[in-house]
């Protein structure tokens, strides 16, 4: 799951507490007009975290995760290729709302140490967040943003597949994460 944490966890608390405002000011919006793009993904955010709660309730929570990432690198690509800003914050929002279901993935996985573990995700998630703030920031400056956030989305691929096998593994030992 560290790698889940790192590029998901990490991924949307760098593009939604940097690089998001930084990006519609660079497209020339006024201080106001980034404040309600911003509101719509924290907004968003916030609907996905009650969101992500319900489908873990209903699906289990790998599935929830799954579905949040999705929905956090479907945002990361419309938004790369230049939908509707409000459109992919949105979306951004969403999916990055689901992101407490790492942590409570990682429990259902390490019961018999899920404190030990959650907090090493944690960490990881943290360690994500300057490490992709940082990286991002180089890539915009070489070349825009469309190439940084189709390779965040990317990442969250690579992330999505890691806990896709994660789940499957689990539910082969019979647990319903």
């Amino acid at each position: 799951m560290g790698l889940v944490a790192f590029a998901y966890i990490g991924g949307f608390f760098a593009v939604q507490s940097l690089w998001a405002g930084a990006y519609a000011y660079e497209m020339g919006l006024e201080g106001p007009w980034v404040g309600r793009w911003l509101l719509v993904l924290n907004a968003a955010s916030i609907g996905g975290g009650v969101l992500a709660g319900v489908l873990a309730g209903l699906l289990g929570t790998g599935r929830s995760l799954g579905m949040g990432v999705a929905l956090f690198s479907l945002g990361l690509v419309l938004w790369a290729l230049g939908a509707p800003l409000p459109l992919a914050y949105a979306l951004v929002g969403l999916g990055g709302g689901f992101n407490a279901m790492v942590l409570a993935q990682t429990a259902s996985l390490a019961a018999d140490s899920a404190g030990r573990a959650m907090a090493l995700v944690n960490v990881t998630g943290v360690l994500g967040i300057f490490a992709i703030q940082t990286s991002f920031g180089l890539a915009v400056e070489r070349g825009g943003y469309p190439l940084p956030l189709l390779g965040l989305a990317l990442l969250q691929g690579l992330a999505l597949v890691g806990a896709t096998r994660m789940h499957r593994e689990a539910l082969g030992k019979g647990s319903r994460p």
